[in-house]
């Protein structure tokens, strides 16, 4: 397993400012690392730069955007991938911001493109898991992915897109309490909510399915399917998806309902209303 344990003080800084949406002065930052790295690894520079140039494709398809400065983005993301790869390729922060690329390429690009994508997204996520089964952010990434996708056509699966969302909000917490995220973003909440309305199980379904879910995490060893059924042996409320789901955009709201939010809490809030409009009775 890759080691997984501190942030550098001023890759600290870099994080921060990709949270509060100062994309070029991180990269301005990281690049300035990356040339005279003193004591940080490389490969932190190196993902990150990956990381941040995927956030400014993001951005600018966000704000409506859709020319060449998005593909060139994502074309600097990969050559950053590729040096990270070179760095070590035994850790698995390279693979996931690979599947994070693919994502975001197949948002850009179109459903069909996210279809055909999907499984090599999927592979390199099940690949980051196993080399580091506590790292959140991947099992909200595969959330998303498997809530996202047809189940007809596909892998899509609701109800693995639910305890994946549960997994990831979970070892979500610990990375904050450990100091390994520099903020408690929400956007994994959010995910979980959209899995569990779109999931649409009643109270009496949901104990039932967590039973058999129970058992069948005895059988399993693998981080990522243990992650598909995790529900089995959590504790979950006593009421029906939509209900829970309900209740956790509530919760989100309380946790950004604040003047001067952060970029990165902004993008929540707008996606939190867009939830609330859609699901109004």
């Amino acid at each position: 397993m890759a080691s997984f344990t501190s942030i550098h003080p001023r890759l600290i800084e870099v994080d921060l400012l990709l949270a509060r949406g100062e994309l070029t002065e991180a990269v301005e930052l990281l690049t300035a690392y990356y040339q005279e790295p003193a004591d940080i690894q490389p490969l932190q520079i190196a993902w990150r730069l990956a990381q941040s140039h995927i956030y400014i494709a993001d951005h600018l398809m966000y704000q409506g955007i859709s020319d060449d400065r998005v593909e060139a983005a994502f074309d600097t993301a990969q050559e950053w991938l590729d040096v990270a790869m070179e760095i070590d390729d035994s850790q698995h922060f390279a693979y996931f911001w690979q599947a994070a690329l693919i994502g975001q390429r197949g948002i850009y690009n179109g459903p069909l493109n996210s279809l055909a994508t999907s499984g090599q997204m999927r592979d390199l996520l099940i690949k980051s898991a196993q080399m580091e089964p506590t790292a959140g952010y991947i099992y909200y990434t595969a959330s998303f992915l498997y809530e996202l996708l047809p189940r007809f056509f596909s892998f899509g699966d609701r109800d693995a897109a639910v305890s994946l969302a549960r997994t990831g909000i979970m070892y979500h917490l610990k990375m904050v309490e450990d100091g390994l995220v520099v903020h408690d973003f929400q956007d994994n909440r959010l995910q979980l909510a959209r899995a569990l309305w779109h999931r649409d199980w009643d109270q009496e379904k949901r104990r039932a399915e967590q039973a058999v879910k129970r058992d069948m995490l005895k059988q399993v060893a693998d981080p990522f399917e243990r992650a598909k059924l995790m529900e089995g042996i959590m504790e979950i409320p006593e009421m029906s998806d939509r209900q829970e789901a309900l209740v956790i955009l509530d919760q989100v709201q309380a946790r950004l309902d604040y003047p001067d939010r952060l970029y990165a809490d902004e993008r929540d809030w707008e996606k939190l209303m867009q939830l609330r409009a859609a699901w109004q009775d």
